[in-house]
């Protein structure tokens, strides 16, 4: 029998491009959406996908940005899992 492998719940940074935008990503939900796109699973929330249009170009390249909240609540947060997307 294998020991048991024990839970690593620190946050990833492998590869995240956080510490390198220039917006913040709290400013950016606090704005006004282009849309709001819920996703449902067996009746619940399972995720939101939030478009946001960006003052000034992201990486000088992306004017829009999707953020997708793995909760119903529309907030960031080391406990809810979220997604960035540019385009």
């Amino acid at each position: 029998m294998s020991p048991e492998k024990a839970i690593d719940l620190t946050p990833r940074d492998n590869g995240a491009i956080l510490n390198i935008l220039k917006h913040e990503i709290d400013a950016i939900l606090n704005q006004q959406e282009i849309k709001a796109e819920p996703h449902l699973e067996n009746n619940e929330v399972k995720f939101i996908d939030y478009t946001f249009q960006l003052g000034a170009p992201e990486l000088d390249i992306f004017e829009e940005v999707r953020i997708r909240v793995f909760d119903k609540s529309r907030v960031i947060n080391e406990s809810i899992q979220t997604q960035l997307t540019g385009w």
